[in-house]
């Protein structure tokens, strides 16, 4: 199968994968071209690899200004300087340091780029200089333990440190760290590499939009070393030229010589297959709606604040409103947050039939975002009226996709059984969606649909869905982002079911921050799951979703009875707040709890629930809120 056959996507048979130039959106195509012009000239036969990249990189970002009107980045100066080479043990040390900085801070108020040097030095006293004042920074920093994760490249402090066998001419001996599986192609591979690295050294802070999502972040800085090694490539295949922008012929002869990082071998943990181009599922999850031009302007917004690190759009947002209703509630007004803070309304929908299992969560743009979140039924007899509701209410709030469909920016699947999945196809029918995450393997999803449809296995797979690993989290980052908002799991496969076989239906329970919002959906996680989210909201760098800055906490789910007596929010709560109740329809623990956040100041969130009859608000006191 051609890569561009199906969705551009494929998992090579033999080989390394390649990127057809279909692939690319316009505007890539045309910096390319501008930048290669311009560099043409310079490119001489016989430069480095960093001389190459020095070249290169200026004649990118001037393009990058010209063609999608962003500010022009700034060049660092002395690349070369900046690229250290480095034990193993010394990048395991750079990788605890976190990625993001808190407020305020730059990475000069920790770390210089002579410390860095020192722990690269191969001097003994140096290194355990360098490697002493690393271990002291605090925590928030400098993550505690270990990290034995193999990492042939990284930037911190806007330097890259870079494997110190990967630096010479021959292909590295430990497989763990070979970028390509043609030895005579590591040159062109380790290029690349310092490509990526060094386009993180040059976003925002060093940091980019890490603080959005690691996810995002890799897209950004991928695509812009593509840009870097396909200006390099047009020079050397002989096409840079200002046609290269339109010139299919042209644009083949860059696709087919390019050369990116790939897997070396088959991991189904780490979701990769030996010869799979590295990034390329974050690199389709941003030029996939950039094909369409009316696109153009999100992508010109991220690239902005990829370098600029500023939200595009305005401030970030500071305060927040959360609106939560069902299909058929009229509009509630929000109650005001605190005086003089931005108000950033985020709308969460949700049934008020306790045998319907969904949450569509609408972050109001421009652009807009929605996140789907469960889409299934109890009810057979019932599921063809709920999955009308939900196709109205999808053709009413969900933001329009450039080509005129509604859009789901993101769908996640908590768990394997019916009821959290048999609407989905039916209901997302027509819809444009975008990335798909469940637990359970997706042959595990065989239940009838309802209403119609392909079975929900089928659709994970024409959807390119993504299973969660086992144990994952991430409390470091979000999952995804939907605007301001972030989703995060806590934890996938919580209730420790078996794997990699049909029916295992492990829960994943999920966190979206929205400001001082925090939405805790907590699937139908049992006993032991309730344990290990007790753990892991109280373990290091986890979330606050029920100490400050969270300022309001929303859960809701269907806990069993049991895990119902032992969830966290049962803990460290204002007395009002009470035990869980039962939910009118199905007699498990209530579905809907809210609390404000004790602290000294007011609260910064204010909360409208409306369901059928029912309303509850924000305060010292929490309230049931109907049945939904």
């Amino acid at each position: 199968m051609k890569w561009d056959q199906k969705n551009y996507w494929f998992a090579p048979s033999a080989g390394e994968e390649a990127w057809s130039p279909e692939g690319r959106p316009g505007w890539y195509w045309e910096i390319v071209a501008k930048a290669a012009e311009a560099a043409s000239p310079q490119l001489t036969p016989g430069l480095d690899d960093l001389a190459q990249l020095n070249i290169a990189v200026p004649s990118v970002f001037r393009a990058l200004a010209e063609v999608l009107g962003v500010t022009c980045p700034e060049v660092l100066p002395d690349l070369r300087g900046r690229v250290v080479p480095m034990s193993p043990e010394g990048i395991s040390l750079l990788a605890r340091l976190n990625s993001t900085l808190p407020a305020g801070r730059t990475w000069d108020d920790y770390l210089t780029l002579a410390d860095i040097k020192d722990l690269g030095s191969g001097d003994a006293a140096r290194e355990r200089a360098a490697r002493a004042k690393i271990e002291s920074l605090p925590k928030d920093v400098l993550f505690p333990g270990t990290d034995e994760t193999p990492t042939p490249a990284l930037s911190r402090a806007r330097v890259v440190a870079v494997h110190r066998d990967i630096m010479t001419d021959r292909l590295p001996a430990d497989v763990r760290y070979q970028l390509t599986l043609s030895a005579d192609r590591h040159g062109p591979a380790r290029r690349h590499l310092l490509a990526h690295e060094l386009m993180h050294a040059h976003s925002a802070l060093g940091c980019g939009l890490q603080d959005v999502s690691t996810e995002v972040d890799e897209a950004y800085t991928e695509v812009l070393a593509r840009l870097v090694t396909d200006t390099l490539t047009a020079v050397e295949a002989g096409v840079a030229r200002p046609g290269l922008a339109t010139d299919r012929q042209a644009q083949e002869k860059v696709a087919t010589e390019a050369q990116y990082n790939v897997f070396v071998a088959d991991s189904k943990g780490a979701e990769q297959a030996k010869g799979a181009l590295r990034y390329q599922k974050n690199v389709w999850a941003l030029v996939r709606p950039a094909l369409t031009p009316a696109r153009d302007a999100y992508v010109r917004a991220q690239m902005e604040s990829y370098f600029s690190g500023k939200t595009p759009g305005g401030s970030p947002v500071t305060a927040s409103v959360v609106h939560v209703s069902t299909p058929g509630a009229g509009s509630a007004q929000p109650l005001p947050g605190r005086g003089g803070l931005q108000q950033a309304p985020v709308h969460l929908y949700m049934p008020d039939d306790g045998a319907a299992d969904y949450h569509l969560l609408v972050v109001p743009g421009p652009p807009a975002h929605a996140v789907l979140i469960d889409c299934g039924c109890d009810d057979r007899a019932r599921g063809g009226v709920v999955v009308a509701e939900l196709r109205e209410l999808f053709q009413r709030v969900l933001p329009t996709a450039p080509d005129g469909r509604r859009h789901l920016e993101a769908v996640v699947i908590s768990r394997a059984v019916p009821r959290r999945y048999n609407m989905l196809t039916a209901a997302t029918h027509e819809l444009s969606v975008g990335a798909v995450h469940h637990t359970s393997p997706a042959q595990a999803y065989d239940a009838l649909s309802l209403d119609g449809g392909i079975p929900a296995s089928e659709w994970l797979k024409e959807h390119d869905a993504r299973e969660f690993p086992a144990a994952f989290s991430t409390l470091k980052r979000p999952l995804l982002t939907a605007g301001a908002a972030g989703v995060h799991v806590l934890g996938a496969h919580l209730d420790g079911s078996a794997r990699g076989h049909a029916g295992a239906s492990g829960s994943a329970v999920l966190l979206v921050t929205y400001g001082g919002l925090r939405l805790l959906l907590v699937s139908d996680a049992d006993t032991a799951a309730a344990q290990s989210v007790e753990k892991i909201l109280k373990g290091a760098g986890a979330p606050a979703v029920f100490t400050p800055p969270a300022s309001l906490a929303v859960v809701t789910g269907r806990p069993t009875s049991e895990a119902g007596k032992r969830w966290p929010w049962t803990q460290g709560l204002p007395a009002q707040f009470g035990p869980p109740v039962r939910d009118h329809h199905s007699g498990q623990p209530r579905r809907v709890v809210v609390a404000a956040v004790p602290d000294d100041g007011p609260s910064e969130c204010g909360a409208v629930f409306s369901t059928v009859g029912h309303e509850a608000v924000y305060g010292h006191v929490a309230e049931e809120a109907g049945n939904g």
